[in-house]
């Protein structure tokens, strides 16, 4: 529900009683009071409603509507993407960009939030309908990002599935296994071998 409310004055008889449109004049419900005036909306479907009223005084004079007051109902939340990086990037250096766009269809995009931790923090990114957040890239690990937004009668998406990237700024190694230092080697074909080791660090951070 909504509340509208307001004043309404007669010089002379006094208002008898005030009555509300929600559908550009073409019906009419009273509302309490009449000095000033409320009146408990049960909102319809999302749409724009334009709202008159009217009062009526002792002597029965009825007042002439003036202009509709434009409103807008909407209970729909709104969405939000992620389109950079794309699901398992794999990220370097020490700040990343996160960008995506937002759409409402009613009120449009207040805000848009980025969460680098699954939804434990959120951070405001810059813009609206097109967003972007500059991360700085934590420790290595697996992060899951996730994009929620707010619009303009604050209703607040629900996030969708997380975004799930890979922080990566340490260097590979290598080691050569054959021939051993300090080997004699002749004309023959030799064969060097070696290996990569495995990563010994497990950090997740989903």
């Amino acid at each position: 529900t909504a509340l509208l409310s307001g004043t309404a004055t007669d010089a002379l008889s006094g208002a008898q009683k005030v009555e509300i449109s929600l559908d550009d004049g073409t019906t009419w419900a009273q509302a309490s009071g009449t000095g000033p005036f409320s009146y408990s909306w049960t909102l319809p479907a999302d749409g724009t409603y334009q709202v008159r009223t009217r009062a009526t005084d002792r002597a029965g004079n009825v007042e002439a509507p003036g202009p509709a007051v434009s409103l807008k109902v909407d209970n729909a939340t709104p969405s939000s993407a992620i389109t950079v990086p794309s699901a398992g990037a794999k990220l370097t250096g020490t700040t990343s960009v996160v960008s995506g766009t937002a759409v409402d269809a009613t009120s449009g995009i207040a805000k848009v939030e980025v969460s680098t931790d699954d939804g434990a923090t959120w951070s405001a990114a810059v813009g609206t309908t097109a967003w972007t957040y500059s991360w700085t890239l934590p420790i290595d690990g697996t992060y899951s990002l996730r994009v929620r937004a707010t619009d303009l009668a604050g209703n607040v998406e629900t996030p969708a599935a997380p975004l799930g990237v890979v922080v990566d700024n340490t260097k590979p190694a290598s080691v050569i296994a054959a021939p051993s230092a300090g080997a004699l080697l002749n004309a023959a074909v030799i064969s060097v071998t070696g290996s990569v080791p495995s990563p010994s660090r497990s950090d997740s951070r989903c």
